[in-house]
């Protein structure tokens, strides 16, 4: 059993999404693993990992101003964090912030139309971090 770690990095504009699909079976396709287990984690308390449905952007918005409208009512409140994003903070942690994607065959075993997405809920640019584990062989 072998192991490989790594990260992706993403300039995020602000508040949406980004795929990632590409970055990880192209970094997947590097390691020569023919199977295993890809871990993603997402290294930020306002940011989410997701996947969905891939080639249908409306699918995915959709989902998220769904979850906007499951947390409007804390919009107004702050929390003791200084930047005040109580809002950021719930609507991450209501999304995972780690995937375990398995690997067989060399290839990610994504549904035909899977896609794997960072979410990102703060209005302002950041850079996010996600780090990459894959075990097996």
């Amino acid at each position: 059993m072998r192991q490989r770690s790594g990260r992706l990095v993403l300039d995020m504009a602000g508040q949406g999404i980004a795929e990632i699909t590409d970055g990880l079976e192209t970094w997947v396709a590097e390691s020569g693993f023919a199977q295993g287990l890809l871990t993603v984690w997402c290294r930020h308390t306002t940011a989410s990992l997701l996947t969905h449905e891939r080639g249908n952007p409306a699918a995915v918005n959709e989902t998220l101003a769904a979850l906007r409208r499951m947390t409007a009512d804390l919009a107004p409140r702050r929390s003791r964090d200084p930047r005040g994003d109580l809002l950021t903070h719930v609507r991450a942690a209501s999304m995972s912030a780690h995937l375990s994607i398995p690997l067989i065959e060399g290839r990610l075993m994504l549904g035909l139309r899977q896609g794997v997405y960072l979410i990102e809920h703060r209005p302002t640019p950041q850079e996010r971090r996600l780090a990459l584990h894959l075990l097996g062989e």
